[in-house]
C-alpha cells in the first residue's frame, strides 16, 4: 500500500472557544523530617546474635521509601488526587483567608494546612544482604502553604519523590547496637489548584501528518560459531624451542 501524502488546508486563524484546565497557582517543596525508629526486644536479640556471627557483620541499615509516579503526565490517576500505594496527602480542615505581602503589595490569598504521610521499612541486613530484622513506620508530615485558592477551584497535590537516610551513618561494625535508629525523611511535593475554564483564542485546527517515518528493518541472523579464546602463553605454554625463537628474533 502506497503513501498517501495529507495536504493541509491553508487558513486564516480565526476565534475559537475551547475549554481547559486553568493554573491559578503552583507550588512545590522538600519537606524534611527526623524521625526515630525503635526496635522490638526479640529484634534486638536477631540484631544481636547476627553481630555475634563473624560470616554475618559487619550488619548496615537500609530504608525502603515507596517509589512515586512519574512526574508525566502532570493530571489523571491516582497521583492527582493525592492518593498512591504507600503514601498520600489529604487537606486538613477548611482553607482561611489571610493578607499576604507579596513584593511589596498587600494581597488577598488563602492558607491551607496539607498532611503527607508514607508507610516506610527499616531492614538491618548481613553482610550477605539477607534481613536479619524488618521495621515498619508510619511518617507523616503537616505544612501550611499559602495559595491563589478562590472558590470554584480544585486542590491539586502529589508526592513526586520520598527519599530517607540514616542519621549518623548505616554500617554496624559490631555490638552492642542501639534499640533505635533515627531517620531524615524527605518528601519532595506539587501542590496546583486548578479549575476547568473556557477561553477565545486565535486558532487553526490542525490536521495529523503522513505515515512517513519508516523503521528500519531488522532481519533475525543465526548466530556465528565462535570458540571460547585460549591464552596459550599460560597454557599450555610456549614450548622451549618457540621460547629460544622469540628470544633470537629479540
Amino acid at each position: 500500500m502506497g503513501n498517501k501524502s495529507i495536504s493541509k488546508p491553508i487558513g486564516e486563524l480565526q476565534d475559537e472557544c475551547i475549554r481547559v484546565p486553568k493554573v491559578y497557582d503552583w507550588v512545590t517543596d522538600a519537606l524534611k523530617k527526623e524521625v526515630e525508629v525503635r526496635f522490638t526486644d526479640e529484634q534486638l536479640e536477631q540484631i544481636e546474635e547476627a553481630l555475634e556471627d563473624p560470616y554475618r557483620r559487619p550488619l548496615r541499615v537500609n530504608v525502603k521509601t515507596p517509589k512515586a509516579p512519574p512526574l508525566f503526565p502532570l493530571s489523571g490517576g491516582d497521583s492527582e488526587k493525592g492518593t498512591n500505594e504507600g503514601f498520600y496527602c489529604e487537606q486538613i480542615g477548611e482553607k482561611r483567608q489571610v493578607t499576604v505581602s507579596v513584593s511589596g503589595k498587600l494581597v488577598e490569598a488563602e492558607l491551607v494546612d496539607l498532611l503527607f504521610t508514607s508507610d516506610i521499612s527499616v531492614l538491618v541486613l548481613d553482610r550477605q544482604g539477607k534481613t536479619v530484622v524488618k521495621q515498619n513506620t508510619n511518617v507523616s508530615i503537616m505544612e501550611s502553604f499559602v495559595l491563589c485558592y478562590p472558590d470554584g477551584t480544585d486542590l491539586l497535590c502529589r508526592v513526586s519523590k520520598i527519599w530517607s537516610r540514616v542519621s549518623g551513618g548505616s554500617v554496624i561494625l559490631n555490638g552492642p547496637f542501639t534499640p533505635s535508629v533515627k531517620l531524615e525523611v524527605v518528601f519532595c511535593v506539587d501542590v496546583q489548584v486548578e479549575a476547568e475554564v473556557k477561553l477565545e483564542v486565535l486558532a487553526k485546527y490542525s490536521d495529523p501528518r503522513s505515515n512517513d517515518i519508516k523503521a528500519p528493518e531488522v532481519e533475525e541472523q543465526c548466530p556465528q560459531i565462535s570458540f571460547p579464546g585460549q591464552r596459550s602463553e599460560i597454557y599450555p605454554g610456549l614450548s622451549p624451542e618457540k621460547v629460544a625463537e622469540e628470544e633470537s628474533e629479540s
